[in-house]
């Protein structure tokens, strides 16, 4: 048979440690954004930003520069989410990130 997803609500345990990042979701659904700021908020986050297209999701980034992560739809007006995610790591470092030394292809 088909296994099957409970259905009812679903509770998460909210983690102290997200408390201090700020999420950015980036999706031209509203429904998709409300959602996921949702779960994100429910998980610990603190602050979930959202934004419709590559223009918001990038002026967002320079407003925000402890941005901790980033959530993009592929297909958004005026680019692409791989548009947004290249210009967001064209950005210098700032905040939390910091690149694990044992993914060394995410180096520059």
């Amino acid at each position: 048979g088909v296994p099957t997803l409970p259905v009812g609500p679903v509770s998460f345990r909210k983690d102290p440690l997200l408390e201090r990042f700020t999420a950015l979701i980036v999706d031209d659904c509203a429904m998709n954004c409300a959602l996921m700021a949702r779960l994100l908020g429910s998980l610990g986050f603190s602050t979930v930003l959202t934004a419709a297209d590559v223009e918001d999701g990038l002026r967002a980034c320079a407003a925000h520069p402890r941005l901790s992560i980033v959530f993009t739809d592929i297909n958004l007006p005026g680019g692409s989410g791989w548009h947004l995610a290249s210009a967001i790591r064209a950005l210098p470092p700032r905040g939390l990130y910091r690149p694990s030394p044992q993914c060394p292809r995410y180096h520059r």
